[in-house]
């Protein structure tokens, strides 16, 4: 009996040390997708959810209660070839604040340029040492874009090293210049353009400013209202 709890407690245990860090909402809608089968859309939701919310991303250990809430929702306008699709993809997460029930924004990104191949049951793999495909790219750019802006509302530029792991995708999209989400000779804020400005020296003072918010602010509003500010 003792052997039998030991085990459930070590599976437990590892289980644990394993936990995912994101408890992300996924939304598939494909409805101006007439010339599909609607299957796909809801094996591709599914992918996607188990994706978002299995991988482990980082080394830091996740309680349960303390996953980052966020939610994609893609937007499918198109089929253009086989399993080739493209649309939009609304990104957003928010951040407990501490000893209340209320949660904050943090990230809201809408990203216009969404297109990628996917066939259906198709695994989605994250390997930060190679390209994978389109879509795991996509998707793993805005995992770590999340991370990183999370972790700058709990410590000064905490987000460094979540960003560089999103710098490293960005260098490994093969031909980036062909693609509107990922170019660096555009003007519009696509991802490519949108990280460069997150972490360049200019916007050292915003993202200062962000965390200074949440835990010197927001964070204190419960206990210390005339010291928060």
């Amino acid at each position: 009996m003792h052997k039998i709890l030991f085990t459930i407690f070590f599976i437990v245990a590892f289980i644990s040390l394993k936990a995912q860090e994101l408890n992300c909402k996924v939304v598939v809608n494909a409805d101006q997708i007439l010339d599909a089968n609607p299957q796909v859309f809801k094996t591709l939701e599914s992918a996607i959810n188990d994706f978002m919310n299995q991988t482990v991303w980082t080394d830091v250990k996740y309680a349960p209660e303390e996953k980052i809430s966020c939610s994609l929702i893609l937007t499918l306008n198109e089929k253009a070839g086989n399993d080739t699709y493209s649309g939009t993809i609304q990104v957003q997460s928010s951040r407990p604040v501490f000893n209340s029930v209320y949660n904050t924004p943090v990230l809201n990104y809408r990203d216009e340029d969404l297109s990628f191949t996917y066939m259906e049951f198709e695994p989605l793999r994250f390997d930060t040492s190679a390209y994978q495909s389109e879509l795991v790219s996509t998707l793993s750019y805005f995992a770590y874009l999340v991370l990183g802006l999370d972790a700058d509302t709990f410590s000064l530029n905490g987000g460094d090293s979540y960003f560089a792991v999103c710098q490293k995708i960005v260098d490994q999209v093969e031909n980036p210049n062909s693609k509107k989400a990922w170019k660096s000779n555009t003007n519009k804020l696509n991802r490519y353009i949108f990280l460069n400005k997150l972490i360049s020296p200019a916007l050292k003072t915003y993202r200062a400013t962000l965390y200074q918010y949440h835990l010197y602010g927001l964070d204190q509003m419960s206990q210390e209202t005339g010291f928060a500010k």
